[in-house]
């Protein structure tokens, strides 16, 4: 066995045929391409900061609110990526729009192959329908947000990571450089060679040679990751005189999410501190939230099991940042029934995703599922927001694994109908 590729699942991802598979994306690209003919886009809350960041950057090479005001708060890869857009093919919300069709399509593509790769043909056919019609995932093709951006990296580096055939070294590289640009886009991408290789030696029983190629796969795409990252890195030593490798917001958020004030959503910055800089503010924000976590363990523990349910128990936040568009289009009064029924369509794919996930542990067994990458990524991303803000928004990260876990009672749904069918 070649041991490059000891560790890697079945190369299965290819079972699904070529024209079922184009049919599915220009099913993601026509529903995308009505909503975006339909809804303006009108820049609100998070998609008027990166409007602002990516012209400032296409105009004057500054990140930040003016020219004259640099800052890292915010972690810049977004904005940089809209701003070579805004650079390249003018101000013009229509190349954006643009930009999010190709991601949209990407990610229902990047999610069938993932899902198929370790869940078989089926769930990873049903998995891209769950994307390519999931309400609030067509939406954002008209904002300026990061979700679209970082699940088609993030997803696209776990399918080299684990993609059959391909050197070991070429396929980590290549994974950590795309995870590298997830990394600019939130941070929080930083661990995640450490969850993919750690999920594939706990899925492949702790087995020796896995743990061997996988720390290497780790290694190798760590250094590229960090290569990508260095550059901004050192900006903000240049800004801040310290290390920062992204942005100024890790103490703020853990702040945020850990203080008397907190219900796990977006707080004020304490007034006191309004005349520190962004990096300054961070640091006495993070001891702030250490020191009430610490003071206080079990509370810390409770307030997090909150901030999970919290995490999950609603979806209206591409509506409420649609919502200029939509009231141009269809009339103020529209914006609450929009969320409501993205409201609605989360509680039906979050449940069905809950079905497919005991359905799955019963057919191959809760340890296959928890390990696999896909699953274990989505983990990840709900416990760092269970510790830190929360918001409805932080679970778009993790829709793949959700849509991963909702293809699995689609296609158990599916063949009930067809042992039923005869029977009529």
């Amino acid at each position: 066995m070649n041991p490059s590729n000891a560790d890697l699942p079945p190369a299965d991802d290819r079972a699904i045929p070529w024209r079922v598979l184009l049919a599915l994306l220009a099913l993601a690209l026509g529903v995308r391409v009505v909503w975006a003919l339909l809804i303006p886009v009108v820049p609100e809350s998070d998609s008027h900061a990166y409007d602002v960041f990516s012209r400032t950057l296409a105009q004057h090479g500054v990140f930040g609110w003016t020219k004259e005001a640099p800052l890292a708060f915010w972690p810049p890869g977004t904005s940089m990526v809209y701003a070579a857009l805004y650079w390249l093919a003018g101000f013009d919300y229509v190349n954006i729009v643009a930009f999010n069709l190709l991601l949209g399509v990407a990610l229902v593509l990047y999610t069938v192959r993932v899902a198929t790769r370790f869940h078989g043909a089926p769930v990873g056919l049903w998995s891209g329908m769950v994307i390519a019609l999931w309400p609030t995932m067509v939406m954002l093709t008209t904002l300026m947000v990061s979700e679209l951006l970082f699940l088609v990296l993030t997803l696209a580096a776990l399918d080299l990571w684990t993609r059959p055939g391909r050197r070991l070294v070429w396929s980590a590289m290549a994974a950590g450089l795309l995870l590298g640009a997830a990394s600019l886009v939130r941070p929080i991408a930083m661990l995640l060679p450490v969850v993919f290789a750690g999920a594939l030696w706990l899925q492949a029983g702790l087995d020796r040679q896995v743990f061997r190629a996988q720390t290497v796969r780790a290694i190798i795409a760590s250094l590229a990751l960090a290569s990508v990252v260095a550059p901004w890195t050192w900006r903000n030593y240049q800004l801040y005189g310290a290390f920062i490798p992204v942005s100024t917001n890790g103490g703020a958020l853990l702040w945020m999410g850990n203080s008397p004030a907190s219900d796990g959503s977006f707080i004020d910055f304490p007034p006191e501190l309004n005349y520190l800089n962004d990096h300054e503010r961070d640091v006495i924000l993070g001891a702030r939230a250490r020191a009430y976590i610490a003071a206080d363990p079990l509370g810390f523990v409770l307030r997090s099991g909150r901030k999970l349910v919290f995490l999950y128990n609603n979806e209206s936040i591409a509506a409420h940042w649609n919502s200029g568009g939509i009231e141009h289009r269809f009339g103020k009064g529209m914006v609450h029934w929009f969320k409501r029924f993205t409201q609605v369509t989360w509680a039906v794919i979050f449940l069905t995703a809950l079905a497919g996930t005991w359905i799955a542990m019963r057919r191959l067994g809760a340890w296959r599922i928890v390990t696999s990458p896909l699953v274990a990524m989505g983990v990840y991303f709900s416990v760092v927001h269970a510790v830190v803000l929360t918001g409805d928004r932080y679970h778009l990260v993790s829709a793949g694994a959700v849509a991963s876990m909702a293809g699995f009672a689609l296609v158990s749904l599916v063949a009930r109908a067809r042992r039923i069918a005869p029977a009529r």
